[in-house]
């Protein structure tokens, strides 16, 4: 099931930090049973829940999350996801790849508990986290070098 009626997404043009460069990020507020999947992506894709509940399923293991978790997709992975049909999520994300070989930024990931053989993340702080995810989302409709430098230090 797909409506894209409430999902916005940007695509940043050359925003890069060492050897990752930044894809694209949105946002969008599910309709019931919204679902992506099952696909493999190229690029790491961290997913942020700020409401709602679904599920998230990748090679290994499935998860139901709710409103303060965090996935993450990595490159080569199989995976899907589903809004609630109940609760509906809402989230954001942001997709990123490595521009020259692999894990770049696995120690970042590693640092919120992040791996493939864990993907998932729920914080203590989810409502300073959604507005960073929020902050980044809106920075995204400013261009200037200033949003740009603002956005790679979110991201960071």
């Amino acid at each position: 099931m797909f409506d894209n009626r409430n999902l916005s997404e940007y695509y940043f043009n050359g925003i890069r930090i060492g050897n990752t460069e930044l894809l694209f990020c949105g946002h969008q507020q599910c309709i019931p049973g919204h679902s992506y999947g099952p696909f493999v992506r190229s690029h790491y894709l961290l997913v942020h829940i700020s409401s709602g509940k679904g599920i998230f399923r990748n090679q290994t293991a499935s998860y139901t999350l709710t409103a303060g978790s965090t996935f993450c997709i990595f490159p080569g992975e199989m995976a899907y996801y589903q809004a609630d049909l109940a609760d509906p999520w809402e989230y954001y994300w942001i997709a990123f790849h490595e521009r020259r070989g692999l894990h770049g930024m696995e120690h970042f990931l590693l640092q919120a508990s992040i791996s493939q053989a864990q993907p998932i993340h729920i914080t203590d702080h989810a409502d300073s986290l959604c507005a960073l995810y929020a902050e980044m989302f809106q920075l995204c409709q400013i261009h200037s070098g200033f949003s740009e430098l603002k956005i790679m230090s979110l991201f960071l």
